[in-house]
């Protein structure tokens, strides 16, 4: 027997139950007896979305792993509707071989946590966040603006906010390092149709950032035949 029932619990609550039964026989062909087990149809259910969510997301931060975010946002891209703006945001902490270097991997670890709860802050939760690296994040960011100029002063707001939010120092009482970010950001459907496009343009938007500096924020576009980056 394989079944689902709906018991009453002990504490006067109705559960849903699995219930698994064989029937063994003797070499007579009588019963000889009956092994089963019965478990909590809806803890199991409750385990099974632990699992998804770890097979998804990263373990340290708990935002969407690398091949969770790339599937997401190339669905998220392929369904676009029209007049939707997407800004694909690529953002790293600045000299975290320093901070490994300074601290162990332990408080580096703390630190890329830390930096996933301000990014988590700065988007709401239809926005699409993940860890692509070891101390890299991208952010897939739907907006549905009145126009164009408007939604791309929100996507700027948002690099510069990243950037100022996460600059700080930190101390573990002997030493101390800061801590800052570079951004680099394209977006749809301007500077590309699909994932992989704005993937290498939000990459080339976040090397200007790292080599103008770093602790800033570049924003990826085109003006005619020509790129350009907007710092």
């Amino acid at each position: 027997m394989n079944t689902e029932a709906r018991l009453l619990c002990s504490d006067n609550v109705h559960r849903w139950f699995k219930i698994r039964s064989v029937v063994n026989f003797g070499t007579d062909g009588k019963i000889r007896g009956i092994v089963g087990s019965i478990t909590n149809a809806e803890a199991e259910s409750g385990n099974e979305d632990v699992l998804k969510f770890k097979d998804s997301n990263d373990q340290l931060t708990g935002v969407f792993n690398r091949e969770s975010f790339e599937a997401r946002a190339e669905r998220e891209l392929s369904e676009a509707s029209g007049g939707s703006l997407y800004a694909l945001y690529l953002i790293d902490i600045d000299n975290f071989k320093n901070i490994n270097d300074t601290f162990g991997h332990v408080i580096g670890d703390k630190i890329i946590g830390e930096v996933a709860k301000k990014i988590g802050l700065i988007f709401s939760e239809k926005d699409c966040i993940g860890r692509v690296g070891g101390d890299g994040f991208a952010v897939l960011l739907l907006l549905s603006p009145d126009s164009i100029k408007t939604g791309l002063r929100i996507v700027a707001d948002k690099a510069s906010r990243l950037c100022k939010e996460a600059d700080g120092i930190y101390s573990d009482g002997m030493k101390s390092v800061r801590v800052t970010l570079s951004v680099g950001v394209s977006c749809f459907p301007q500077d590309g149709i699909n994932y992989g496009e704005l993937r290498r343009r939000a990459d080339a938007a976040l090397y200007a950032a790292k080599h103008s500096g770093k602790n800033q924020s570049c924003i990826y576009h085109e003006e005619g035949a020509g790129d350009s980056l907007v710092l």
